[in-house]
This record gives structure tokens, C-alpha cells and sequence, in this order.
């Protein structure tokens, strides 16, 4: 553990040096978004893209706010998005007549979902699934809001494509399967949704491509 005055935080995901990476990012002026900006304090210099290959929230974060304080931020959204996230899906996906006791018996799960030893490394990409999966099956059953619009346009912002982002493309590709095997028909809307966040997903990794 390392301390923030009374606060202590895990260190297990953080000994690969995210930490220190992110540390850097408020400590060492560079353009973060410039891939061929060299940061002379690392080595002999490395180039921003070969070190941040992500555009993400989570690290934004860490631009503007000290590194120990950025870092609890991201874990208690991390910890929200992971309570309601599962919430929803949970009372979206399941029906049930006793609501009272399924309201009491479904609170009490997302804290446990919310409370798991989420790697903070990939940000939303574990934690936030309930809440993109909630969105998406709104798509699925076209009963989208502008909420989901935006649940599914931040996600790939603040999430890893190679720690979980590619499942997220094939589980788009099945449920567009799914629904015009079941229907006969297209869902242009959960057609739009999905190549929207795999556009989205590339740009996101515009850096280290």
C-alpha cells in the first residue's frame, strides 16, 4: 500500500509502472496528444505514442489534477459506473413479481460487483460492461435514449481496446447477428451504434498506430 495522508490504495495492478506513467503526466510538460513528441525524461527520450498509445479520460485526468488525487477520482468512478452499470442491467434484463425483495437482493449485488478489485490499468473497460451492455440491448430493443447515445460514445474514451474493447466489437457483431436472424430485418440504429464505437475504438488509438 502507499498512503495519501488517511487514504490507502492497492498497489498489486499498479507494480507494472501505470502509476508512474501516469504520475508523469503531471509532472513532465509534453503534448499528450502528439504522438511524435519526445519526452526526454524517460531513457534517452520516448516518443508520447509509444508510451500513451490510448486517447483516454482516465489519463486526461491525471493532465490536470495531482497524480494520487487523479487516481482516487478515477476509482470512485470506476466504483459508481460499476453500481448503477449493473443495477440497470440487472433490472432491465430480469422481471421478477416480488420487486420489494428483488430491489433489496439486486442493491446489495451491484455493491458487490462495485466493491471487486477492478485493475485500474484499462480504467472502465471491466467496470463500465454492465452499463454499455444496458445501452446496447436499449438498442437492441429500440427504446435508445440520448443517454445511451452518450454511455456508448464515452466508453470508448475511457476503456482499453486490447483489454477488453475487442470483445465489445464481437459482442456488437452477435447482437446484430442475433436480432436480424430473430427479426428478418436490420436495426439501423444498433448498426449505427456499433460502427460508431468501432471507429471511435481506432481513433481512440490514433497514437500508437
Amino acid at each position: 500500500y502507499f498512503s495519501i495522508q488517511e487514504t490507502k490504495l492497492d498497489a498489486w495492478d499498479n507494480l507494472d509502472g501505470a502509476f508512474v506513467v501516469w504520475k508523469l503526466l503531471n509532472e513532465v510538460g509534453f503534448n499528450y496528444f502528439d504522438p511524435l513528441h519526445k519526452i526526454d525524461s524517460i531513457f534517452d527520450g520516448v516518443f508520447v505514442g509509444s508510451i500513451y498509445p490510448h486517447v483516454s479520460i482516465g489519463e486526461i485526468i491525471y493532465i490536470f489534477i495531482n497524480a494520487e488525487y487523479a487516481y482516487l477520482i478515477n476509482e470512485f468512478i470506476t466504483r459508481i459506473t460499476a453500481f448503477f452499470g449493473f443495477y440497470l442491467m440487472a433490472s432491465y434484463l430480469i422481471k421478477v413479481e416480488d420487486k420489494e425483495n428483488f430491489k433489496i437482493i439486486l442493491f446489495a449485488t451491484s455493491i458487490c460487483f462495485a466493491l471487486l478489485p477492478f485493475n485500474p490499468t484499462p480504467f472502465l473497460t471491466i467496470s463500465a460492461q454492465p452499463l454499455l451492455i444496458y445501452a446496447l440491448l436499449k438498442f437492441y430493443n429500440r427504446e435508445q435514449t440520448t443517454v445511451d447515445w452518450l454511455i456508448c460514445v464515452i466508453f470508448p474514451f475511457y476503456s482499453s481496446i486490447i483489454l477488453g474493447g475487442e470483445v465489445i466489437i464481437i459482442f456488437l457483431a452477435v447482437l446484430n447477428f442475433i436480432f436480424f436472424y430473430k427479426y428478418k430485418n436490420l436495426n439501423l440504429c444498433l448498426i449505427s451504434v456499433s460502427i460508431i464505437i468501432f471507429i471511435l475504438y481506432i481513433l481512440s488509438i490514433y497514437k500508437g498506430l
